[in-house]
């Protein structure tokens, strides 16, 4: 949108223009300005009273931005003195002068103020008023087409979008450096600006300020500084390289559509080619190294495509000489793995090829220049030892390394001792064979697929024709015959020889009800276990299995476990012996459970009998539960044969019914439970 003074005094400056040049304008302008100003505290002796209404015919401005203030004048009648001027939210009127018929204000338009048209009211101090409608509009703030430029910069052109102007205005941005390195008027009052940025300028948003004439714009946020593209990385190339494409990485590169940024390389004999910015952190050059260009790191220079911003980095990329190989990781005849190669002065298009046949590099992938990660396969074929291996570059620089690269032998297996494992149990065992190399590891199960239920140690390589290892088998081990493997670091493997694993008896233990200090055991057979097994069992007061312990050799299920502490409460473990065929076994610790204990004899202190009730007091076992139960009898005869009557559950003091005559004989049971053996009192007679 323009910004544009009164038709009154605007046109009749440009037709003055026409006829009297230059110097008429500014005679015309000036004298218009002088009509114009007056001072503040000067009122013309036609100011009319404060009561007058007043009629307001014009303003001198037709539209305003925001963040803009500039003079401007109000013609009417009948403006009184203190009369104030107001057009709406977030613009300020201050007024300079005022008479009957003019007012000259400044007005200054807020930076979030509404756009549209705006109503103008003129109060007189007695609250009459007037008002123009659509006096004037509020556009949006001045903007430039780009309003973010680069760090570095160097007369990086752009526009302001809004307003237009008549002649070129005087532009600036505040904080250091950013200067205006260009500016010009173009068509139909567009100004058209270079900007240039300082190196290592504040990076930012910035406040923009325009002035034409009596206008002022402040923009806040009306110019940004962007930070400068930074290269941290780039791939080396070596001598004769040809378009070859090389990583950069860093920050802050641009990606526009037309074009992309600007690379350039210090020192002579290198040529960029293309350039692709991939991301923001990352881009795609193609470079060309001439042959005989020197060798040695080279500064960076990047121009971003859009803020025009500019940084060099020094010494990032490297022109290198002929590549070399330190070392390959051994490799074990017919494997083929991914492996690390180090070296010196490798570049994105090294190349590596293996003296004699059998052996292939492929899937090349470049990570420094001083490490490449590459699959190497050797076939089942190639000759066994070391190989010269030739790294080339791009440009046609190679070496011929040496007896980098070992192709070994497979590993052997030759015997496992122990042979194999029960449930339960851990044993280390011992590996024989061949070619065991320092990092060897161990493995057991079918198929390349691990046996779950064993748990392995590292391996612990003695020399090239032992290692050891540690297998313990978890209760879920069954009974089968998985292989053990042996891998090396070069990748060789062996998986020849079978180790047996076989599960746990179940053990099954209660206290015993028959027998003082023991328990009850019952096991089932584990599978694959011969006939003629023989179990031992061992019982413990603690889980750990080392206190108080009592272990029976040839034990059979259904058997008592006797000679234990009465009372004590045991765990139990039974062990199924190694036999031909079969790996010893242990059952998993079960209990506590109280080994049997008989209840001491319980008392009967008083029977009150009638010929159809008897009520037994007594006092019950010492050492029995809290939940024991007693059982009550009455026979007639002392031998307690004959007319007997019983009662379960029986309390002290409790009416015993059911008996018909007054003499009886009684006595009071202490029934057995889990871990006690029963006990009767002495029989009395009624």
């Amino acid at each position: 949108m323009s910004v544009r003074i009164a038709r009154s005094t605007r046109a009749l400056t440009m037709v003055v223009a026409l006829c009297v040049g230059v110097v008429g304008i500014a005679s015309i302008a000036a004298a218009a300005d002088q009509r114009a100003a007056r001072s503040a505290s000067t009122v013309a002796h036609d100011v009319p009273r404060a009561g007058t209404s007043p009629k307001v015919d014009s303003i001198s401005v037709e539209t305003l931005n925001r963040d803009q203030s500039m003079p401007a004048t109000i013609r009417g009648t009948g403006f009184a003195s203190g009369a104030r001027v107001s057009l709406g939210k977030d613009i300020s009127a201050d007024v300079k002068s005022l008479s009957s018929d003019a007012i000259t204000v400044r007005l200054a338009v807020a930076h979030d103020a509404g756009t549209g048209a705006r109503k103008l009211t003129v109060t007189n101090p007695g609250g009459a008023k007037g008002t123009l409608s659509h006096a004037l509009v509020i556009d949006f703030a001045p903007v430039l087409a780009k309003r973010s430029v680069g760090d570095g910069a160097v007369n990086w052109t752009t526009s302001l979008v809004r307003p237009d102007f008549f002649t070129t205005p005087t532009l600036s941005i505040s904080g250091a450096g950013v200067s205006i390195a260009s500016k010009s008027l173009g068509h139909g009052g567009q100004l058209d600006v270079g900007f240039s940025i300082a190196s290592r300028a504040a990076v930012g948003w910035r406040t923009m300020t325009i002035t034409e004439g009596p206008a002022t714009w402040t923009v806040p946020d009306g110019f940004k500084v962007r930070p400068p593209p930074v290269v941290t990385s780039v791939a080396p190339l070596g001598q004769g390289a040809t378009d070859q494409g090389v990583r950069v990485t860093g920050s802050n590169f641009e990606v526009c559509k037309s074009k992309e940024p600007g690379v350039a390389l210090s020192g002579s004999g290198v040529t960029v080619d293309s350039v692709s910015a991939a991301l923001g952190t990352l881009m795609y050059v193609k470079l060309t190294v001439a042959s005989g260009a020197p060798l040695g790191p080279r500064d960076m220079t990047v121009t971003n495509c859009d803020s025009g911003g500019v940084a060099t980095s020094p010494g990032v990329f490297h022109v290198v000489g002929p590549p070399t190989i330190k070392s390959i990781p051994p490799i074990a005849i017919g494997v083929a793995r991914t492996e690390t190669i180090r070296g010196s002065n490798l570049t994105p298009g090294t190349t590596f090829t293996a003296a004699g046949s059998g052996v292939v590099f492929s899937h090349l992938d470049w990570l420094s220049s001083g490490k490449f990660k590459a699959t190497i396969k050797v076939l089942a074929t190639a000759a066994l030892g070391l190989r010269d291996v030739l790294a080339s570059d791009t440009g046609g620089a190679s070496t011929l390394n040496a007896g980098v690269l070992s192709i070994d032998p497979l590993p052997t297996e030759i015997s496992a001792a122990p042979k194999g494992i029960g449930a339960n149990t851990a044993i280390l065992v011992t590996i024989l064979g061949t070619g065991f190399e320092d990092g060897a590891t161990v493995s057991i199960g079918t198929k390349g697929t691990r046996d779950a239920a064993l748990l392995l140690s590292p391996a612990d390589v003695e020399s090239p024709t032992k290692l050891r290892v540690i297998v313990a088998a978890t209760k879920a081990t069954t009974h089968s015959a998985p292989d053990i493997t042996v891998t090396n670091p070069d990748g060789g493997v062996v998986s020849t020889l079978a180790f047996p694993t076989d599960p746990a008896p179940v053990l099954h233990v209660a206290s015993s009800a028959t027998t003082q200090g023991a328990l009850g055991v019952t096991f089932t057979r584990p599978a694959g276990a011969p006939a003629s097994e023989v179990y031992d069992i061992t019982a413990c007061t603690n889980l750990a299995m080392t206190t108080a312990c009592l272990r029976v050799n040839g034990f059979n299920s259904g058997r008592i476990l006797k000679g234990l502490v009465p009372g004590d409460k045991y765990y139990a473990v039974v062990t199924a012996l190694a036999s031909t065929g079969y790996f010893a076994s242990k059952s998993l610790a079960v209990g506590p459970y109280r080994a049997s204990v008989r209840l001491a004899v319980p008392v009967i202190t008083k029977v009150a009998a009638t010929s159809t009730t008897l009520v037994i007091s007594f006092k019950g076992s010492p050492n029995a539960p809290k939940t024991q139960a007693y059982t009550a009898q009455a026979c007639l005869n002392v031998a307690m044969t004959q007319g007997c009557v019983t009662r379960s559950h029986y309390r002290s003091g409790a009416t015993f019914t059911g008996v018909h005559k007054a003499k009886y004989y009684v006595r009071i049971f202490a029934v057995a439970s889990s871990g006690y053996l029963p006990s009767f009192s002495k029989i009395v007679a009624t």
